[in-house]
């Protein structure tokens, strides 16, 4: 009896641990369930409250491309509504950088794109990262790619599914080098540029202008970009169109260049290297601006090296003696201040001049004998304008030249111009520590020494003759998109009627009557006024230079012709100078 309660009361107990044990697993069971959902609970609340905002952008951003659409660049126009510049389209070849997964997947795609374009791994990684904006903006990797490897391209498109062609506008000028001094050309912005520019929307990898009326005018010029949000399919396909912003074509511009003049003129340069300016003297409006030798804008690299310095504007950099064109501001101010008249005092020259034992030469040997102001334009005597001088003195010559507006820069709406220099008593004494001499009068006096001007400077120089003592600001935008370009007037200068009557029958005579040494400018049924200048160059062929207008009565253009070591101004610039006043008379603009 003992015995078999004993073994109830074990088996009980037992019973009891066991259920114990069943109770306890359930309760562990259900406490291990209650940490998971507990856990999994805090994972969706991480996921979907606190993250949910940047899981949401991950899977919109993997479904929505951006899709950028660069604004149409404005035209640039001539005078006659004739096309200078415009756009075409062009392709560019971009990454996608949103297309990548992973850093291996980028490489991989770089590796295969590099065999492509023949170009070195490294290089194109650090055109990539150069070149990167955002994940979702488009990496320009190449700019106006050819048919050929956009064709390539397109046939790997499965294989480079990060990689596409993008159509952009490109740029065209109609005339080439005839127009790339005034037009100029555009390139990617730099970092300094950017950092001036970024708050009035330049970005990245943005075409800005870096010269000429690209860059004067590059914020009026340039649009507005747009774009579209467009939704993709896991195979990348378009689905739909979210939102768009169509881009702003920028304001087109109008010059007062006449296309017809400005090609003629490149024509007739021949690539030598000199300038041809063209305008109107009574309001300064220019026909036309050339320097030559030219270049292609579209590639300025083999520009860079060219020893004949393509990339310089002669017409408004390139500054030099202006020889005996100079001779029109020494014969003003010695008239104007009455220190010589129109007959008398009358000098001889017997060929040279002889001043402190130094022989200063006439450019005719055998000498022009006894010669007064008019005759002596005319013939371009040196040995009387170095009289005059002597007589003038200086300082009057120096002012009536800062008058013309010589030693300053005209002002004219193209960068880079120059001043051209002036030399004084004050500078030659600061800079050379020495006196002004007497001799250095004499170089003055006919434009040589250390006085420099450039061809822009010359044309204004002759208008102010043509425009019987009034100063016209050259320019050459005569609009921007509807806006016409309000201008000054011309400044009338403090110059007598009788100095410039003077001056102006005088170089009248200098090409339309016999002996005078710009003969070579004359043009049927035009009368052409004018000065030849031959300004010696040390070591070097003199540079030629010829100024004029027409018609000589009522002048309705003025123009210089530079010709670097040209030669003899008026066997080598004033042809050119005739050409252009036939041309304008062709055209029925004389």
């Amino acid at each position: 009896m003992l015995v078999y309660r004993a073994y109830y009361i074990l088996h009980w107990q037992a019973s009891l641990f066991s259920q114990f044990l069943k109770i306890m697993r359930l309760k562990i069971i259900s406490l291990i369930t209650a940490c998971a959902f507990i856990i999994l609970g805090s994972c969706l609340f991480w996921a979907q409250i606190v993250k949910g905002g940047y899981y949401y952008n991950l899977s919109q951003n993997n479904r929505i491309r951006l899709v950028p659409q660069e604004a149409a660049r404005g035209n640039i126009y001539d005078t006659n509504n004739g096309l200078l510049a415009d756009n075409v389209l062009s392709y560019d070849l971009v990454i996608m950088p949103q297309e990548f997964v992973s850093r291996k997947e980028r490489s991989d795609t770089l590796k295969k794109l590099s065999v492509i374009l023949d170009m070195s791994y490294s290089g194109l990684e650090a055109v990539y990262k150069r070149n990167y904006n955002a994940p979702f903006t488009d990496i320009v990797i190449l700019k106006n790619i050819s048919k050929d490897l956009i064709f390539e391209i397109e046939q790997m498109r499965f294989d480079l599914p990060a990689v596409s062609v993008k159509p952009r506008p490109h740029r065209r000028y109609v005339l080439g080098p005839a127009t790339a001094h005034i037009l100029g050309y555009l390139g990617e912005i730099d970092q300094e540029q950017l950092t001036r520019l970024t708050q009035y929307g330049y970005r990245r990898q943005d075409s800005i202008g870096k010269n000429g009326i690209e860059k004067i005018l590059d914020m009026f010029l340039r649009g507005e970009d747009g774009g579209m949000q467009i939704e993709v399919n896991n195979k990348n396909f378009q689905v739909g169109v979210l939102s768009s912003k169509p881009a702003k074509s920028g304001r087109d511009v109008k010059l007062t260049i006449d296309a017809r003049l400005q090609e003629y003129a490149y024509k007739l340069l021949d690539s030598r290297k000199g300038a041809v300016v063209l305008m109107d003297p009574s309001d300064g409006r220019v026909f036309s601006l050339v320097s030559s030798p030219g270049f292609i804008a579209d590639d300025i690299t083999p520009a860079l090296n060219d020893k004949t310095k393509p990339l310089l504007n002669r017409a408004l950099q390139s500054q030099c003696p202006p020889g005996s064109i100079f001779k029109i501001i020494t014969a003003t101010a010695g008239l104007d201040t009455g220190k010589i008249s129109a007959e008398k005092p009358i000098f001889f020259c017997p060929g040279f001049y002889t001043l402190g034992g130094r022989r200063f030469n006439c450019w005719d040997k055998d000498g022009h004998g006894w010669v007064n102001m008019k005759e002596a334009l005319k013939h371009s005597c040196n040995v009387f304008f170095f009289n005059a001088g002597q007589v003038i003195k200086i300082e009057p010559i120096i002012a009536y030249a800062r008058l013309f507006g010589l030693g300053r820069a005209t002002g004219i709406e193209l960068p880079g111009e120059t001043a051209g220099f002036i030399p004084d008593k004050n500078w030659k004494r600061r800079v050379q520590s020495e006196s002004w001499r007497e001799g250095d009068t004499l170089n003055f006096s006919i434009g040589q020494g250390s006085i420099l001007i450039t061809p822009i400077q010359a044309a204004v120089m002759v208008s102010v003759i043509a425009n019987r003592g009034k100063l016209a600001q050259p320019y050459v935008v005569e609009s921007i998109g509807n806006a016409l370009i309000k201008r000054q007037p011309p400044k009338k200068l403090q110059i007598s009627e009788y100095a410039l009557n003077i001056v102006r029958d005088a170089m009248e005579s200098i090409v339309q009557s016999a002996g005078g040494t710009g003969i070579m400018a004359r043009v049927p049924e035009l009368n052409v006024s004018g000065k030849t200048g031959t300004a010696q160059v040390s070591g070097k062929m003199s540079h030629a230079w010829f100024v004029g207008f027409t018609p000589s009565d009522n002048p309705k253009a003025a123009i210089a012709v530079f010709l670097e070591n040209g030669g003899y101004g008026g066997e080598s610039a004033a042809p050119i100078a005739a050409a252009m006043f036939k041309k304008m008379k062709e055209l029925e603009l004389l």
